[in-house]
């Protein structure tokens, strides 16, 4: 039962590595080959390649184990290519199957399709630098404010028209940091909400390494109160000392429990 225990999830990790090694021998087959690349350029994009997916546990590990002159470049870095890696498959894959389609259409000569792949290629990288900054100024931005109605059938009359500010997913860190928040209880305060919640995953890292940059939050201001719950991004980081941070902010906390608003 132990042993069942055991394999399981090491049967996971191993399934989504394997995965996410064959998507990116997949971006290389597309666009080091499909470029045509060969010798030394070939060569340097592979390692490029290998390098980026090396970034991803290595940026996860030297954060928390290492010194912060290595932790904190290669977290940018693996963030980054998190980032450029969805891109790249998204339009990849989107450019495959229009080029499939146009195959199966037209039966082009083998000289066409060839020509295809290397167009596709090139038209993928030439999107990808304006993306990237444009994803760059989106994510490091003013939060995108969305409104929602909720209609709640048997509500009281005392309660229509509350107005439940939600936040979640900031994961204040190495990338984004109190500057970021500080806008964001900005934005918060100025919808003037009857209740604020905080739905989980605000930090990435230790109370000792944010305990500034999350200082702003002591700053939201509701009608009813501000309420907090710990996502799993938390958990990674000690989710009992966050609870008792986030307490002495004057932020109610909820673990396994509720409050009633009236």
């Amino acid at each position: 039962m132990s042993f069942q225990r055991l394999l399981r999830p090491l049967l996971g990790v191993t399934t989504m590595v394997s995965l996410v090694v064959f998507l990116h021998l997949y971006l290389g087959a597309r666009l080091i080959v499909g470029l045509g690349l060969t010798g030394v350029a070939a060569s340097a994009a592979w390692t490029a390649v290998a390098l980026l997916f090396a970034s991803v546990p290595l940026g996860a590990l030297t954060t928390r184990v290492g010194p912060r002159w290595v932790g904190v470049p290669l977290w940018w870095v693996s963030h980054l290519w998190i980032g450029i890696f969805g891109l790249l498959l998204v339009t990849v894959l989107t450019g495959d199957v229009a080029r499939w389609l146009w195959a199966a259409i037209t039966s082009p000569s083998a000289q066409a399709a060839q020509r295809a792949v290397r167009v596709e290629a090139g038209v993928v990288l030439g999107l990808l630098p304006p993306a990237i900054v444009y994803g760059y100024r989106t994510a490091r931005g003013p939060a995108r404010i969305e409104r929602v109605t909720v209609p709640i059938p048997g509500l009281g009359a005392g309660m229509a028209g509350l107005k439940v500010v939600q936040i979640s997913d900031l994961h204040i860190g190495q990338t984004l940091d109190g500057r970021f928040l500080e806008r964001v209880v900005e934005q918060v305060n100025a919808l003037e909400p009857d209740v604020v919640a905080i739905t989980g995953d605000l930090v990435d890292g230790t109370v000792a390494r944010l305990r500034g940059e999350v200082a702003p939050l002591s700053r939201l201001r509701s009608k009813l109160g501000v309420f907090y719950v710990n996502g799993n991004h938390e958990y990674y980081s000690g989710p009992v000392a966050w609870e008792r941070h986030v307490a002495s902010l004057g932020i109610t906390v909820l673990h396994n429990e509720h409050r009633v608003v009236e």
